[in-house]
């Protein structure tokens, strides 16, 4: 079928394709953000959802779905339209977003004047420079908007401490985790129950009252007073999101050789501003341009132009338009760069990949195969190999449209999951690092277990009890339950 009929829409062809095609009435796209506000969604805090999909009282509720197997009709320039990638109700970056109840002791924050609820029911994605003040500043959650793994974190680069979370009290934690490991022996179990059901903004605030009241550092005892991968499991948890992604990129990079998997998965598929965020924290600990050296450093010929690419975090925003014109222009720039010519064009398949938006790497996927019989990730499969292959794949996958409605990157990270479990022994540090990273997100994580569940007919957590053992196990499996 030729992917473009100019005596047709340019949404028409999709809907010869009902397999891409959403569920009738299922979806809807988030609105765009204010301008200077971070595209990434957000992580949620909000009430129970009455019925999947359905907006619980007080938001706005998904506008009318046209019919099984078409997308509405283009409302950009000429030769744009706006098909919804990913399809309608997976927010961007692959985010699912059910309306969680708040933490206890929290309450949402209401939505700037003039501008709509947040549909993540929690933090809005936006960040601001707090106002100056002739004393100290007092950094909060209400300040520190920035996104990291879909979940607020606090400004990394704000003074020590000086970060404060209205309505949590980080007392009871840190004195709970103090009794758990002074003395001779340590409770275990006790640390599980205390830090396993943190989130992000609660862990930095327990983490810095513990270094205040004992003038030690929360990550530093941990380390201390535990062992083997139960220990790096506190570690991941103790850290929170960008700090644990931090010590990961190190562990990567640093000693003789890389870990190209770790790599990829920390720097592969993520969004500009991620990107920002993780290459200025790690540069604040090592040094100016320090990520970029080690990388370069580390990797060589193409596959270090590859991720010099991604670093440069200039993909396109997910919420703009898919332009239909560039798709048809992609597809057939990647076939000559591959497919279709002896040899393989590496750079063109990289300059493509790391700039465009996620959705419109999602209307590749459907494209590609529909214009040259062959699935992109099968293209990529044949033409690549080693380390690159792997990183370009990690891009592809998580946008392919057969499950992009579970959220980008959620069918997956839920099959990496599994392969740190499947075969003969576990690979316990990919586990670790696996299910760690992918907690934070509460919504986001929700999806990878319904995943997870279609996929293999058995709970997460199952899985996680027969494959670890020890403290290890109990504390792998608190996290596989979720919240």
């Amino acid at each position: 079928m030729a992917y473009y009929n100019p005596s047709q829409p340019p949404y028409a062809a999709y809907g010869q394709n009902p397999g891409y095609a959403p569920p009738q009435g299922q979806y809807y796209a988030p609105p765009a953000p204010p301008p200077g506000h971070s595209p990434y969604p957000q992580y949620s805090q909000g009430p129970a959802p009455t019925a999947y999909g359905a907006p619980p009282q007080g938001h706005y509720a998904p506008p009318t779905a046209p019919p099984s197997g078409h997308y509405p009709p283009p409302s950009g320039p000429p030769g744009q339209y706006a098909p919804q990638y990913p399809p309608p109700g997976a927010p961007p970056h692959g985010q699912y977003a059910p309306q969680y109840p708040p933490a206890h002791g929290q309450a949402p924050h209401p939505a700037p004047s003039g501008h709509p609820p947040s549909q993540f029911g929690g933090y809005n994605p936006s960040y601001s420079a707090p106002p100056a003040h002739s004393g100290p500043q007092q950094y909060t959650h209400a300040h520190d908007q920035l996104i990291y793994l879909g979940v607020p974190i606090p400004d990394p680069l704000a003074p020590p401490n000086t970060f404060t979370l209205p309505g949590f009290d980080p007392t009871p934690a840190s004195e709970g985790v103090r009794r758990a490991t002074k003395g001779f022996g340590t409770d275990e179990g006790a640390l599980i129950q205390i830090l396993a059901p943190l989130d992000g903004l609660q862990m930095a605030a327990v983490s810095q009252k513990f270094n205040a009241s004992y003038g030690k550092g929360l990550t530093a005892v941990l380390e201390s007073e535990a062992g083997g991968y139960f220990k790096e499991g506190l570690r991941g948890l103790s850290l929170g999101p960008i700090g644990y992604d931090v010590a990961l990129l190190g562990s990567a990079l640093d000693g003789i050789g890389t870990k190209e998997n770790l790599l990829t998965e920390l720097l592969m598929g993520r969004s500009n501003a991620e990107l920002r965020h993780l290459t200025n924290a790690y540069n604040r600990s090592k040094g100016k341009d320090a990520l970029l050296s080690k990388v370069k450093g580390d990797l060589s010929a193409k596959t270090e132009r590859l991720f010099v690419m991604a670093l440069s975090a200039t993909r396109r925003p997910d919420n703009e338009p898919v332009d239909h014109l560039l798709v048809q222009q992609d597809v057939e720039k990647l076939y000559k760069a591959g497919q279709g010519k002896l040899g393989t064009d590496e750079i063109t398949f990289c300059e493509i990949l790391t700039n465009r938006s996620y959705p419109h790497i999602t209307a590749l996927t459907v494209a590609y195969p529909q214009k040259h019989h062959k699935s992109l990730p099968k293209v990529i499969k044949s033409e690549f190999s080693g380390h690159m292959k792997e990183a370009l794949l990690h891009i592809v996958v998580g946008c392919k449209s057969k499950r992009i409605g579970y959220g980008l990157g959620v069918w997956r990270d839920m099959k990496l999951i599994e392969a740190a479990m499947k075969g003969m022994g576990t690979k316990d540090q990919q586990l670790v690092w696996r299910l760690c990273r992918g907690h934070w997100d509460r919504a986001r994580f929700h999806q990878i277990k319904n995943a997870y569940r279609e996929k293999y007919r058995k709970d997460l957590e199952r899985r996680v009890d027969g494959e670890t053992s020890g403290d290890y196990k109990k504390l792998m499996v608190r996290i596989a339950k979720g919240h």
